[in-house]
């Protein structure tokens, strides 16, 4: 007997079929969201640009202290976003397909670098059905496979896994917090390659004449290290320009405001950038969750990708790096409602939920929340710095918030620290034992060195990001120590290596050193990081001020004289713990690291 069509089944879908078409959902999700994500963020370069240097205004030193603060965003992220709106303000050909989400951010970076207003649509034509990794390659001067602003620096880090005992692991963190003060570079592993250039010099020196062929045989080896990573880069090139990935690739209609509605004004446009971005970090909340389930699945590779890398910037218009930290600030805030909430209603930023969401527990948050929303993105940091450092190494197990008292005792640590203090009269192999105040301890105003409670013999495992050639150099010169300096420590023959060249030139600046000290030697701004201190009467000299302690405080250069004397904040006393106004019509005020916001 024959069937009616309406009798017919459809074949059983196979768990392959329908694990492939969530993926593709998936995908498509992700794409949309991405492509909304880079039109809104194509609104806050825009606004950027016009706010210009308007941010000094505010009382911010720099843009990056601007953004973090106000945005919360890193300063590379807001100048790249502002550099890229300024370049498509004469391309309105690669604007259009940015906004139609025709391409997305990677490859407008990539044109718009290019471009000029004659050649921009011939350019995006030239683009059409391109990878970003065949512009780059044909956009290069010397046509060559592999452009040097490939992006495979993620894919070419390494971990480097320490398990040291206690007083070592404080040995690295005291001079982490030395070379991050004298260069500013708080990066990853960066004071690990500080610490390795004296370390060379010093093991150098215990080489005999005969032995020199050692230092040519570690610069051959990485030679051959960087001509294989070299090889490994062109084969990850050669897979991604051979890959024909599964997806579909039409423009999603425009999702951001229009650009015309911008205002004119400083405190209108602070507002807007404001706006801008809760909308931005909401959306980015989002799209790391669905892309930590998209990743789970290695969805990249079942659509034809080469690589996770390859997928964030041909399909999603964005670093690996970029796509890691959504995922991240995603996993880390499961079961931390508090912290969602506060995320999506705009009390707090991307990049303050993130720090949060590094330290809170189910049992935290809420107390967590409630900080970062009376803090300036600075304190923020220093105090989930603290409580870091206290679980890390001390052995805490309390997350919440730190109190004053425990911040007192991590900033006289500092103190000890930058002044050269605790490590003046360091011997040749340890720290000297005679250190006694701990962090549970409360503070004094005496000089003196300070250790950290800790189990006698206990053992730390630390694990540094850091570039696939520094570690290779790391190994290299632990394996000449090893030779030379058999039975001794490796890394407290680093750190004292350091010590001995640099703890000399700490603590000796002028008169005014025991100020610097007291601030730590960084600017007193509630909102900058900047470390060229100058000397600041709170109540001027011209009118009465005098020379003594509480009436002197230590802003950068540009707090000081650009800041301050140019009306763009205010300082008051006390200079111990003043409090700060920032803007030429305030929109802050700080008051012993309480913030209220008043514009």
């Amino acid at each position: 007997m024959r069937r009616s069509s309406s009798e017919i089944q459809a074949p059983p879908v196979s768990p392959l079929d329908e694990l492939d078409g969530q993926l593709t959902q998936l995908d498509a999700e992700l794409h949309r969201l991405a492509r909304g994500a880079g039109r809104l963020r194509l609104r806050i370069g825009q606004a950027l640009h016009r706010l210009g240097a308007g941010f000094q205004e505010l009382g911010f030193s720099t843009l990056g202290a601007y953004t973090l603060e106000r945005c919360s965003r890193g300063g590379r992220w807001a100048a790249e976003s502002r550099a890229l709106a300024r370049r498509l303000q004469s391309l309105p050909h690669l604007t259009e397909a940015l906004e139609s989400g025709s391409i997305g951010w990677s490859m407008a970076e990539l044109l718009a670098r290019h471009a000029t207003p004659q050649t921009d649509a011939a350019l995006l034509q030239v683009a059409r059905g391109k990878t970003v990794q065949a512009m780059r390659i044909a956009l290069s001067p010397q046509n060559s496979t592999l452009p040097p602003d490939v992006d495979c620096d993620d894919e070419l880090s390494r971990t480097l896994s320490l398990t040291v005992p206690l007083e070592e692991a404080w040995a690295l963190e005291a001079t982490r917090t030395m070379v991050e003060h004298m260069d500013g570079n708080s990066a990853g592993g960066h004071f690990l390659e500080s610490l390795l250039a004296e370390g060379y010099t010093s093991l150098l020196e215990l080489i005999d004449a005969h032995e020199n062929e050692i230092s040519a045989q570690m610069d051959a080896q990485a030679t051959a290290w960087r001509a294989e990573m070299q090889a490994l880069q062109h084969l990850h090139a050669d897979a991604e320009l051979r890959s024909h990935p599964a997806v579909a690739t039409d423009p999603i209609a425009g999702e951001a405001p229009s650009v015309d509605d911008l205002p004119l004004g400083v405190e209108a446009l602070d507002a807007r950038l404001r706006h801008y971005s809760a909308a931005l970090a909401s959306r980015d909340l989002f799209f790391g969750r669905v892309a930590q389930r998209f990743l789970a699945r290695r969805g990249w590779r079942a659509l034809g990708f080469a690589t996770e890398a390859h997928y964030a910037r041909e399909r999603l218009g964005m670093s690996r790096a970029s796509l890691q930290s959504k995922v991240a600030l995603a996993r880390r805030s499961q079961g931390l409602d508090h912290v969602v909430d506060a995320l999506q209603q705009g009390r707090i930023g991307f990049e303050a939920a993130q720090l949060v969401a590094r330290i809170a527990t189910a049992h935290t948050e809420r107390a967590w929340v409630d900080r970062a929303a009376q803090r300036t993105f600075k304190h923020l940091r220093e105090e989930v710095q603290a409580v870091e450092l206290a679980t890390r190494l001390a052995g805490a197990t309390d997350r919440s918030p730190p109190s004053d008292q425990h911040i007192k005792q991590v900033q006289a640590l500092e103190r000890s620290i930058l002044s050269g203090e605790l490590l003046r009269n360091v011997s040749s192999s340890h720290v000297e034992e005679a250190t006694t105040d701990r962090l549970d301890q409360p503070p004094t105003d005496k000089p003196t060195a300070v250790q950290i409670s800790g189990s006698p013999g206990a053992k730390v495992t630390l694990r540094i990001r850091i570039p696939g050639d520094l570690l290779l150099h790391y190994r290299q010169l632990e394996r000449l120590h090893a030779r030379k300096l058999p039975g001794t420590s490796f890394i407290q023959f680093l750190c004292t290596s350091f010590w001995q060249t640099w703890v000399p030139t700490l603590g000796v600046s002028d008169k005014w050193e025991a100020i610097y000290r007291r601030d730590r030697y960084r600017c007193t701004s509630p909102v900058c990081n900047q470390r060229n201190v100058t000397l600041h009467h709170v109540r001027y000299r011209a009118n009465g001020g005098t020379d003594d302690p509480d009436n002197l405080t230590s802003p950068c250069a540009f707090c000081h004289l650009e800041g301050e004397h140019g009306g763009r904040l205010k300082i008051l006393p006390p200079g111990a713990d003043p409090t700060w106004l920032l803007g030429r019509r305030p929109i802050m005020r700080v008051h012993h690291r309480e913030r209220t916001l008043l514009a």
